[in-house]
């Protein structure tokens, strides 16, 4: 708020002694100053961009603690990729062997030439199968181990998003306070008296 200083009539003899040095020539202007304002707006533009800096370097400080997961991440892809397409595989052999030796034991009229192996064949997938199920099995608790690795890791990242996007909304919001602070700066400081007669 502008502070407004009205000067008034010269008391009587004030003008009249020169060794009054501290005594201003009154003239009945009306002088106001804006220089209480932009000390408390320059104060206040500190303030902010004391804040806006500590946005910034808190920034910086959750994106390398967010680096180690986000890389983690990356790697549990690719193992995720190879341990669910074995297991795809592994599953294809099981339905598959599934279906030979449901085959076997069709009568002819039943029988599916799509599923007919050789005898030797046949006892490979037979004697393979127990083997085979306990391989799914197996793989299949490696893939839920690394999807619940993947989650975990995945969650710590959407923490450390969430912290960055406060932070970044911050340092947005005081970026703007500071540009309508500056906007109420009063231009040329050390001209920013005017007089009214």
């Amino acid at each position: 708020m502008p502070v407004f200083i009205m000067r008034t009539l010269p008391m009587f003899g004030e003008l009249a002694d020169p060794k009054r040095r501290n005594v201003m020539a009154y003239d009945g202007r009306v002088v106001f100053s804006t220089k209480l304002d932009n000390s408390q707006i320059g104060k206040q533009l500190n303030e902010l961009e004391t804040k806006i800096k500590k946005s910034q370097e808190k920034i910086s400080s959750l994106e390398n603690a967010k680096l180690p997961y986000t890389q983690q991440i990356k790697e549990l892809n690719a193992e995720l990729d190879t341990a669910t397409q074995k297991l795809k595989k592994l599953k294809e052999e099981q339905s598959r062997a599934a279906k030979v030796l449901e085959n076997a034991n069709r009568s002819p009229e039943d029988f599916d030439a799509k599923y007919y192996v050789d005898p030797d064949a046949f006892a490979e997938i037979s004697k393979r199968k127990p083997d085979l199920d306990a391989e799914i099995v197996a793989q299949q608790k490696i893939v839920d181990a690394l999807q619940k690795e993947w989650k975990q890791a995945n969650a710590e990242v959407t923490k450390y998003d969430r912290e960055i996007q406060k932070a970044t909304d911050s340092i947005e919001k005081n970026k703007l306070k500071t540009g309508q602070l500056r906007a109420k700066l009063v231009p040329n400081a050390s001209k920013m008296s005017q007089a009214f007669y």
